[in-house]
């Protein structure tokens, strides 16, 4: 149930909820609806991968080896949601909660287990220093310049609040998006055609998972700020000034303006991941095969088999 006083967190556990319906459902109903279709895309390319073997355009063992790991996996992920759950779903949406909870205890906060809580005392530092300010209202000249001081602190600081918590659902809402079309994308990745498609479904991922993580950062730090900001605002109505408002505001505005940079610095980092940097373990692969030889014996067998089509070609063609 969301409440005042959990109206972030609350707002958070509920989409986070609905998602992950949205998730299991998408991805349930696409492969029912596409086994045949699947299925007949794996034979293809298995029969493509043979054809490409008998005629000799595949020599190397370690290349084959590739193809066969790069198709058992994607039959798997696709056709297997506890396998796509735990190395798709999970990574790419408790993972960052998870960077997030180390860097609330890196920042030694321990108001909850998860960033959520910490936006929700973020917000209610935010509304004790604004009911605190309204308490001190006057009418002197001093008190009702609490008013405007309340006003200030109050739609500042719930402007930074909320724009972190629209990234946090922008995030989470995208990301289930892009997860419930993410068995099409995997298909993408057997055919070089459509390996960029690939590619960029990944990158957008990673770019979506950051925007947590890196609000989180600026959130973490905000409330480390708040904690030196907010002994300026509980001094006695004689002793206020703007001046021991300033710091708090100038800082929580500053905070809203980093807040709303976090989509292109996070884009600027996923976009930067390629397949060919992603393609790096099979070169490693491939040559650990030639180390061990079995790339050579891949060429072997190729060769003999090509010798032994034409000596049987010959054998047919000149009767023995």
């Amino acid at each position: 149930m969301i409440t005042v006083n959990s109206f972030f967190s609350g707002s958070m556990n509920t989409v986070d909820a609905v998602i992950g319906n949205f998730v299991s459902q998408a991805y349930t109903h696409f492969i029912q609806a596409n086994m045949s279709l699947i299925t007949l895309l794996f034979t293809f390319y298995i029969m493509l991968m043979g054809y490409r073997f008998l005629t000799h355009r595949v020599l190397d063992m370690g290349e084959i080896i590739k193809h066969l790991i790069v198709m058992l996996s994607v039959y798997a992920l696709v056709m297997n949601w506890k396998l796509y759950h735990l190395f798709i779903y999970n990574i790419f949406t408790n993972e960052p909660a998870n960077i997030a909870k180390i860097l609330i205890d890196a920042a030694s906060f321990t108001t909850g287990t998860d960033i959520a809580k910490a936006l929700d005392k973020i917000y209610e530092l935010i509304i004790n220093a604004t009911v605190g300010f309204f308490g001190q209202v006057s009418f002197s000249l001093a008190g009702i310049a609490f008013i405007f001081y309340a006003l200030l602190v109050f739609i500042i600081g719930t402007l930074m609040c909320i724009f972190a918590l629209l990234l946090f659902i922008y995030a989470k809402m995208m990301m289930a998006v892009a997860l419930a079309l993410g068995p099409i994308f995997i298909l993408f990745i057997l055919w070089e055609p459509t390996k960029n498609l690939f590619g960029a479904w990944l990158g957008k991922l990673i770019s979506l998972a950051l925007i947590p993580v890196v609000t989180s950062a600026i959130l973490v730090l905000m409330l480390s700020v708040i904690n030196v900001t907010l002994p300026h605002l509980n001094q006695p109505t004689e002793h206020m000034q703007f001046v021991g408002v300033a710091p708090f505001l100038g800082l929580s505005l500053a905070t809203t303006l980093i807040l709303s940079q976090v989509l292109s610095v996070c884009s600027a980092l996923g976009g930067g991941i390629t397949l060919t940097s992603l393609s790096a373990g099979a070169a490693i692969a491939s040559s650990a095969l030639e180390k061990t030889g079995m790339s050579s014996m891949g060429r072997n067998v190729a060769q003999r088999l090509r010798h032994t089509s034409t000596h049987t070609s010959n054998f047919h063609r000149y009767g023995g």
